[in-house]
């Protein structure tokens, strides 16, 4: 879409208001989250080509914006997919509060086309030519998260873009005991797909998240990679939330960063982070079609 229809959809969230619907939050089998509620709303059709355009977007963004306001309100609509292959998918962005000079942005990545799996009477509109499927469902697909960014773009006030801050290179020398002397080269917008498990699971060992402080497990990661970036992941349904919680563990999660060394793991910096995560809890489940799933709710 163009920064004329991106600012018309910006300027749609900055004047939502309201509570967001009750709701769980469950993992699939694929281990992507999503909210469920009682109500149900239309997934609109879009373009199997271009995927989401103008309208498309506007029109799941008034559908969606009933059920979660508080998580998409005065947030800022990407003109193009990030990155541009993923057409199929919304991207909304927030700056976060700094931490000393770095700088972060919050993503909030929404799955806005038919994954497939609908009950027969639940489908509003078969795939056409062109378009794809139209639904009735109760989920809403995301993924929430804050990087460190280079830079932020900005026109009329808006977040049009933003220039991740690079891991990759940083975690390959911490890996193998070497300290990096530079950060890697530009993000690709059409890098390949690539399996980051490994440097994900290096993440974890450097910020000691193991099963006595992270109940879920390989269910859901906390901390991963996003963007070549170290990945900060959320599964709140409110940005105050979202903000609540960073500024509660970003510190423990970006100090080490800045020295570029490996804390041992019993790390005083870290007791914030591990108190979070130690709220969070899981129980298997079956959704309605009989496929594992898993439920994440905190502890009261």
């Amino acid at each position: 879409m163009t920064p004329k229809e991106a600012g018309k959809i910006n300027r749609y969230l900055s004047k939502l208001s309201g509570i967001s619907l009750p709701s769980k939050i469950f993992i699939d089998n694929l281990h992507y989250p999503y909210f469920e509620f009682s109500e149900y709303y239309s997934l609109p059709t879009s373009s199997s080509l271009d995927g989401m355009d103008f309208n498309s977007s506007m029109e799941y963004i008034q559908e969606i914006s009933r059920f979660i306001p508080e998580l998409i309100s005065n947030s800022f609509i990407l003109p193009e997919p990030k990155p541009k292959k993923e057409t199929g998918k919304i991207f909304l962005v927030r700056q976060l509060s700094k931490i000393g000079n770095q700088s972060f942005i919050w993503v909030l990545t929404l799955e806005a086309t038919y994954l497939g799996g609908a009950e027969k009477s639940n489908i509003l509109q078969p795939a056409r030519q062109g378009r794809t499927t139209s639904i009735r469902t109760n989920r809403i697909y995301f993924k929430s998260f804050a990087i460190p960014v280079e830079s932020i773009l900005r026109e009329r006030d808006e977040i049009r873009g933003f220039d991740p801050y690079e891991i990759r290179e940083l975690l390959t020398d911490i890996a193998s005991g070497n300290q990096p002397d530079s950060r890697i080269k530009p993000y690709s917008e059409l890098f390949d797909e690539a399996d980051y498990s490994e440097q994900e699971k290096t993440i974890l060992n450097i910020y000691s998240i193991n099963s006595d402080n992270w109940k879920p497990g390989n269910v859901y990661k906390p901390l991963g990679m996003d963007y070549l970036s170290l990945s900060v992941r959320f599964l709140e349904k409110s940005f105050s939330d979202i903000e609540s919680i960073w500024s509660r563990i970003g510190n423990s999660i970006w100090i080490n960063q800045e020295k570029g060394s490996i804390p041992s793991s019993n790390n005083e910096n870290f007791i914030e982070l591990h108190e979070y995560l130690r709220q969070i809890d899981f129980r298997s489940d079956q959704s309605p079609s009989g496929n594992l799933r898993w439920e994440i709710y905190k502890k009261i």
